[in-house]
């Protein structure tokens, strides 16, 4: 019986927790790679078309959903990345996603849509330094030139054969 009493407590754990250390040494003063680690990600499908549906999520989210393709919206901890003309990824802390979760149930409770964490299959790397989009436009078919790519934009690729 005493065993049955007793408790185990789950804690998140990083996908990459155990390559800290390497990312760390790895990196240098032209590029650095972290993960940041334990990010909230959440699918929210609507009808772009909607005012209604747009005026509820702005009103959850604090700001905008994009509408044009590839761009990302911000405020605080909270981005709100285009994925295609009926879906967004929502990515913010754990504790603010518990918040806009049920926030977004509310302002769309009349409206067809859905709200989905997808956080378990994702981590979140940040690159950073002078040769950042040197490394990128090598392991990915995406044109970084600033031309082609700006702050606010964001795509979906493979990178190194990562998705």
């Amino acid at each position: 019986m005493a065993d049955l009493a007793k408790k185990t407590i789950l804690t998140a754990r990083s996908p990459l927790v155990d390559m800290a250390t390497a990312m760390q040494e790895a990196s240098s003063a032209n590029v650095s790679l972290r993960e940041i680690p334990n990010l909230t990600q959440l699918s929210l499908r609507g009808d772009a078309g909607d005012k209604e549906f747009l005026d509820g999520a702005k009103k959850a989210l604090g700001a905008a959903l994009p509408t044009k393709a590839n761009k990302v919206s911000e405020r605080g901890d909270i981005s709100n990345l285009w994925l295609g003309p009926d879906e967004w990824l929502i990515v913010t802390t754990e504790l603010e996603a518990h918040r806009l979760i049920a926030t977004l149930k509310v302002m769309l409770s009349d409206k067809h849509h859905s709200v989905t964490d997808v956080s378990d299959n994702r981590t979140v790397l940040e690159v950073k330094g002078p040769k950042t989009w040197d490394l990128l436009s090598k392991g990915a078919s995406l044109d970084f030139h600033p031309r082609s790519w700006s702050k606010g934009d964001c795509a979906s690729s493979i990178f190194a054969r990562t998705r």
